[in-house]
């Protein structure tokens, strides 16, 4: 049961968290490659930043198995944004790229 509610929290935490970046657009066409990259950047960093703040919260809320499940499924969700955010935003870069000529 332990596992269950521990894979409950990194899916919603996960859930939550890609669902803001998506509503905000942050993840869409820039007016430079470069300045695509460091948004996609700065993203991975904040995503890392609250991944490691959370897992310290629910570390000092719940017993120690929740935050070792917590961040042991946040390193291969991170390795899966930091492919699909590059691509999403490269993807738009292109399409805009295209459009204007």
């Amino acid at each position: 049961m332990d596992l269950f509610l521990a894979n409950m929290i990194v899916i919603v935490f996960v859930a939550v968290f890609i669902s803001i970046v998506e509503k905000c657009e942050i993840i869409s066409a820039k007016n430079s490659w470069i300045q695509a990259i460091v948004v996609v950047l700065i993203v991975l960093i904040t995503w890392l930043a609250s991944s490691f703040l959370f897992a310290l919260l629910i570390g000092w809320l719940l017993p120690d198995f929740y935050p070792k499940v917590f961040f042991y499924k946040a390193i291969f969700v991170t390795l899966f944004l930091f492919m699909y955010w590059p691509y999403k935003m490269f993807k738009a870069q292109i399409k805009m790229t295209l459009t204007e000529k």
